[in-house]
Parts: C-alpha cells; structure tokens; sequence
C-alpha cells in the first residue's frame, strides 16, 4: 500500500490568461499528472487559482516545487 498525500493551495496569476492560455495549462497538466501518478482539481477564477493535488510524497513534492518557481 502506497502513502498518499494532499497539498492544497491558492495563487494568483503573474500575468492575465486567456481561455486558450488555461485549455493548454489545463492541457499539459493533465499530461504530466497522469505520468506521474497524481490527482487533483484545479480552479480558477478572475486570476486566482485554487488547486489540490494528491499522490506519493514524492511526486507532490517534486510538483509543487516547480509550481513555487513560477
């Protein structure tokens, strides 16, 4: 049995997004989270996101680690 873990946190857009923008967020999100074993929702709303991600230690950690570089 595998340890699973949530994170969940909110954060505001650096610069404005249009619908394409968030279809290829939401696009190259679902590909790197699938690959690595990760769940979630995300949403978003007049440039706040609110994201829960849930999967092994590891893999969230690694993830929200580049999300912070952003």
């Amino acid at each position: 049995m595998h340890e699973l873990i949530q994170l969940a946190y909110v954060s505001i857009e650096t610069n404005p997004m249009s619908e394409p923008d968030l279809l290829e967020l939401l696009r190259q999100a679902r590909k790197y989270n699938e690959a690595h074993g990760i769940t979630g929702m995300l949403l978003y709303k007049h440039g706040i996101f609110l994201q829960v991600l849930e999967g092994e230690p590891k893999e969230v950690s690694a993830l929200f680690g580049s999300i912070e570089k952003d």
